[in-house]
């Protein structure tokens, strides 16, 4: 019967260079999973304050731009049409210019609309959005209307959302 020790070869002492090697990569690994640790942190923290419910935009050209017209019983099913001062808009700077925001509202105020909640975006725009319940429609396009020069289109909200009418500032 053999023993362990005489099909095993005997364990050598490791030299000098082989253990500054395992401490290095024992550190290194200590600081890769520190870092991940961070990061899960840092995406749980700012995950959780993370409060708009906007989809990113689709790429302009794509079918999702083309807005359908509804047809008048589609209207009527769909909810009460609103008047514009009772609408409740939510404002949106995606552009990366703080002026923007200023600017958009003032814009809306002027012709009769007011926003309710302006705030920045997590992510910059590529063009601007104006989301809508689906009776809201006829503000919507009115809202595109006022914001021509940043070439606004107008989209049915795919989710539910607190507002009516939510607009996503792009660049002009």
């Amino acid at each position: 019967m053999s023993r362990v020790w005489d099909i095993l070869p005997p364990r050598k002492k490791p030299t000098k260079h082989e253990r500054k090697e395992a401490k290095k990569r024992s550190k290194g690994l200590t600081l890769f999973l520190s870092l991940i640790f961070i990061i899960i942190v840092a995406f749980i923290y700012f995950g959780a304050n993370q409060n708009i419910s906007v989809k990113t935009p689709p790429v302009a050209g794509s079918p999702q731009n083309i807005v359908p017209t509804p047809t008048p019983t589609e209207e009527v099913s769909s909810g009460p049409l609103k008047d514009k001062t009772n609408l409740t808009i939510k404002l949106l700077n995606g552009s990366g210019q703080t002026e923007e925001l200023s600017t958009t509202y003032k814009l809306l105020e002027n012709a009769g609309f007011k926003a309710q909640q302006t705030e920045n975006t997590l992510n910059l725009y590529d063009q601007t959005i104006v989301y809508y319940q689906p009776s809201q429609e006829k503000y919507a396009l009115q809202i595109a209307d006022i914001l021509k020069k940043y070439q606004a289109n107008v989209q049915k909200f795919s989710q539910e959302a607190p507002y009516d009418l939510i607009v996503v500032i792009g660049p002009r």
